[in-house]
């Protein structure tokens, strides 16, 4: 059942996320700036794992396990996951420059 719990977890936040952000602002287009709202889940979710951990003893993920790795390992695991969504959010932000692109070209 966990594994059911997991993958629904992970695959539909995903594409929620997506959906969000890309329709966030539409009308206006998406600016760089709109970059560092990407990092608003992740932070939320670490700052949630953290506290469940501690109030727990039980860790979501490996990463999350702050007795084992420690802070160091714990900030080197969440820059990564920080530069993944912000990864994330450059590739959205390059298609819908090219939307923008191709719908200025039809206009």
């Amino acid at each position: 059942m966990t594994s059911v719990v997991t993958h629904i977890n992970h695959g539909t936040t995903t594409i929620l996320y997506l959906f969000w952000f890309y329709h966030m602002d539409e009308q206006v287009g998406l600016t760089r700036k709109d970059l560092a709202i990407t990092l608003i889940y992740p932070v939320i979710y670490c700052v949630f794992a953290i506290v469940e951990n501690r109030l727990t003893g039980r860790a979501r993920y490996f990463f999350f396990d702050l007795e084992n790795i420690g802070i160091r390992g714990f900030l080197l695991w969440f820059t990564l996951l920080a530069m993944l969504f912000l990864l994330a959010g450059g590739l959205l932000l390059l298609v819908d420059r090219r939307l923008q692109t191709m719908g200025d070209r039809t206009a």
